[in-house]
């Protein structure tokens, strides 16, 4: 009996730790400073005369980053989300009178991880701004990336949704905070010595990460799930980019590989096979506008690499490579060398 009450009561310590942290943040006012605000996404409307604005969830983030950018307490505001959502937020923040300047979007900040890894590659002091209940996981987030970041929190607004979708996001930030705290107590090189038969319980972040012996600097991780390319320098996320893989039939292989390769304005050599129609078995110069490989080519096992897409949505499935935007891709040839490890899970 005892045992079995130790869930419910580890469950409301836990909610209870979250909700006080997020009540200080809640208080919290950063005095004024050159730093960026980062403000999280949380959705857009979906239905209704409200349709494609700001959540009430986001637009009370939206309001503290706004009363704090007038407060002086940052230059900038730095908007992470999805494409239309980063868009979406932009407008509320130039309604509330941002200055359309002062306003940065991230459209590959699609989860805690990644926004903050991303905003850290460009700001040098950040402001998060969330909500209570999420505070207190960006706060172990950046510790774990290694950012000394503050955390403030917008004001509560009234629960809406159906009750399964609040219970279902309460229990994502309950066991996220739980996984924090066993990684913080055991200690990040544990999951370096896992044995493989447990590796199974471990986020597949870190079953990939677990794959990399010696830990070399740089190193490349590619989450095929998840559509997430990492590049680690000096033991953390350096920076963070989406990108489109493999489908059925076409798959990006599983393993650990290197950068065998770096081409600038890569010829595109299309594959002999069928799929590809007349193209089949030529060669397309760098301008071609039907050369689907642009800006960059890093090989990687024979014929698959990562490489740049005019797609407009990169994250599409492709016939076997990794795809990024042009932006995306100039910025990682630029970050990695020849012979950098590859990891794709």
């Amino acid at each position: 009996m005892a045992a079995a009450g130790l869930l419910p009561a580890a469950l409301a310590g836990t909610w209870a730790a979250a909700l006080a942290y997020g009540r200080r943040a809640q208080r919290r006012t950063p005095g004024p400073g050159d730093g960026t605000l980062l403000v999280f996404g949380a959705g857009l409307m979906r239905w209704g005369p409200r349709a494609g604005r700001p959540t009430p969830l986001l637009q009370a983030r939206l309001d503290r980053a706004a009363a704090l950018f007038r407060a002086g307490a940052a230059r900038s505001v730095s908007c992470s989300g999805g494409p239309e959502e980063v868009e979406a937020m932009r407008g509320s923040l130039e309604e509330a009178g941002v200055p359309a300047a002062a306003i940065e979007v991230d459209p590959q900040g699609l989860n805690t991880e990644l926004t903050l890894a991303n905003a850290a590659a460009r700001a040098t002091r950040l402001i998060a701004v969330t909500s209570r209940n999420h505070a207190l996981r960006v706060l172990l987030e950046s510790r774990r990336q290694g950012l000394d970041v503050t955390v403030c929190a917008a004001a509560a607004t009234p629960a809406r949704g159906p009750l399964r979708w609040r219970v279902r996001d309460g229990l994502r930030e309950l066991l996220a905070l739980w996984w924090y705290a066993a990684r913080s107590a055991a200690g990040q090189s544990l999951f370096d010595r896992v044995p493989w038969p447990w590796l199974p319980i471990l986020s597949r972040r870190d079953r990939m990460l677990a794959r990399v012996p010696g830990r070399p600097d740089p190193f490349i991780t590619i989450d095929r799930f998840s559509r997430t390319l990492r590049v680690y320098s000096g033991g953390r996320v350096a920076r963070a980019y989406r990108v489109g893989v493999g489908t059925v039939g076409r798959r990006t292989p599983r393993g650990e590989f290197l950068i065998e390769n770096k081409l600038v304005d890569p010829v595109w050599h299309v594959p002999d096979r069928p799929g590809f129609g007349a193209l089949a078995g030529t060669a397309l110069p760098a301008g071609d506008p039907r050369n689907r490989i642009r800006a960059r080519w890093l090989g990687v096992y024979g014929p698959v690499g990562i490489h740049g897409t005019s797609d407009a949505r990169p994250t599409r499935p492709s016939h076997g490579c990794v795809k990024m935007s042009e932006a995306d891709v100039v910025d990682l040839y630029e970050r990695v060398p020849d012979g950098t490890p590859v990891v794709i899970g």
